[in-house]
């Protein structure tokens, strides 16, 4: 996928990098973080059974 992210131990946000799955090695959710979810990702993730696991 690619994301806009931000790493407090870098200076500057990354932007438009590519991030796959299978190299995150941990996450977590960041206090006082927010994402308005658009309805139409709300909808893929709920019907498309191959995102589940995820």
């Amino acid at each position: 996928m690619v994301v806009d992210m931000f790493n407090v131990n870098k200076d500057e946000p990354i932007l438009q990098t590519t991030l796959y799955l299978a190299a995150i090695q941990s996450a977590e959710i960041l206090k006082f973080s927010h994402y308005d979810v658009p309805e139409q990702l709300i909808k893929k993730l709920q019907e498309d059974e191959s995102l589940h696991v995820y």
